[in-house]
C-alpha cells in the first residue's frame, strides 16, 4: 500500500512538475516576444518620414 501511494505521489509530484515547467517556459517566450516587438518599434515621427518617402505627394 505504501509503495501504491509513493508511486502515485510521484506521479502528482511529476504532473505539477511538468505544469510548472509549461509555464516557465511560456512566460520565457512571452518575454522574447515582448522585448524583440520593443526592440523593432518605432516611433511616430519615423514612421511618417518613412511614409513621406515612400508615397511622395499623398500625405497631407
Amino acid at each position: 500500500m505504501k509503495l501504491l501511494n509513493v508511486v502515485s505521489n510521484t506521479k502528482v509530484y511529476e504532473k505539477a512538475n511538468n505544469l510548472l515547467n509549461r509555464t516557465i517556459l511560456y512566460q520565457f517566450f512571452i518575454l522574447i516576444i515582448f522585448l524583440s516587438n520593443i526592440a523593432n518599434s518605432k516611433d511616430p515621427e519615423q514612421i511618417n518620414k518613412e511614409s513621406i518617402t515612400q508615397y511622395p505627394g499623398r500625405c497631407p
